[in-house]
């Protein structure tokens, strides 16, 4: 049985990520970027771009090079991704600069899936809203979360974010957290990607389950990439957004890295494996702490059983080594009564809303 080193596959993925990233910034900076011929109507009303077909051609040709046993499920249709022969794929004895992970392990590749969004927000990527579109590579292990990478190809200022329950979290900026001393306490900030925003029905019903009495609602947030960062980040306290696997993959290992969490509106984690169902037609939810609150208002007066990070991935969640700045595995921050708390998050003095900061979760 075929085998690989996780450092390796982890390497390759980054370089791979970086590599379609270049093809991203070709087309959007290109005379005809949105010319004729370059933006698509798929089956179900959204869009697609030379961008997102060239970037998938790009990252499933060279890992089916590198690893043929290795499963790959991308959101465009392979036979319309194979037609763009004239993509150049990354050598497969090319050696990527090495990642150093906090334990190595050898893994069947038999028993991963990797799914792949090349291009998340292509909406975003039409309408000229660069910080918004991400690369989605996340690495299920027998169905579970195991390395999640969300890479910003058109945003020079924020890195590409990696890791995940067994290898901590890599490149977050956590210089957003505002401390708890300096400012108000505000209602939790839950960002909606233009999949919810945009459709009246799913926002009414967004608003029916999050009044705004309690929760205050951001619907410029964006697409699942960006919105798992910004909650990450501390910038917002959830979000709700889509519930294709290629979207949720990668978000979820990273929030299982933290002790964070991904599920669908009951509560419930979503499976990774080859044969699950790859839409989930309710959506998803994300949030580092006291997940249970943003499931829905009127169903919730008590915090439902959901799965830890540690029953979710077989793993414990990480959080920061002071020494390395890279979150490690540790235990989860518990209330009193058991539960995770949720850093409340605060109004600065400009007025903006961000959450507080838990020192010994970020880095």
């Amino acid at each position: 049985m075929a085998t690989v080193e996780l450092s390796e596959l982890v390497s390759y993925c980054l370089a791979l990520a970086e590599g379609a990233g270049a093809l991203i910034r070709e087309v959007y900076h290109s005379p005809d970027a949105h010319g004729h011929g370059t933006v698509q109507t798929k089956e179900d009303d959204s869009p697609v771009t030379v961008a997102d077909l060239r970037a998938q051609r790009f990252i499933m040709g060279s890992l089916a090079a590198r690893y043929p046993s290795l499963l790959v499920i991308g959101e465009e249709d392979d036979a319309v991704v194979a037609q763009r022969d004239e993509v150049a794929l990354l050598d497969p004895a090319v050696d990527a600069p090495a990642v150093e992970l906090p334990q190595e392990s050898t893994v069947p590749l038999a028993e991963l899936v990797l799914w792949l969004d090349p291009l998340d927000g292509t909406r975003s990527f039409v309408d000229r809203r660069p910080a918004d579109v991400t690369t989605l590579l996340g690495i299920a292990h027998r169905g579970s979360p195991l390395v999640g990478i969300v890479a910003f190809p058109l945003d020079d200022s924020r890195n590409t974010v990696w890791g995940g329950p067994r290898i901590g979290l890599h490149n977050v900026d956590s210089g957003h957290m505002t401390p708890l001393d300096t400012a108000l306490t505000a209602s939790p900030l839950v960002g909606l990607s233009y999949w919810v925003a945009e459709d009246p029905d799913k926002l009414a019903a967004v608003e029916a389950a999050l009044p705004p009495q309690l929760f205050d609602l951001d619907t410029s947030a964006g697409g699942s990439g960006r919105l798992c960062v910004d909650v990450l980040e501390g910038k917002i306290d959830a979000a709700r957004c889509h519930g294709f696997k290629w979207d949720a993959a990668a978000p979820a290992a990273l929030l299982a890295a933290v002790g964070g969490q991904l599920t669908d509106m009951t509560g419930k984690a979503l499976s990774y494996h080859a044969g699950t169902e790859q839409a989930n037609r309710g959506g998803v939810i994300l949030s580092l702490n006291d997940h249970w609150r943003y499931l829905g208002h009127e169903a919730s007066s008590e915090s439902p059983r959901l799965s830890s990070a540690s029953e979710v991935t077989g793993s414990p969640p990480v959080a920061v080594s002071p020494a390395s700045g890279v979150r490690t595995p540790t235990s989860p921050h518990d209330d009193s009564d058991g539960t995770h708390s949720l850093h409340p998050r605060t109004r600065s003095a400009s007025g903006s809303s961000r959450r507080n900061s838990c020192h010994s979760c970020i880095r």
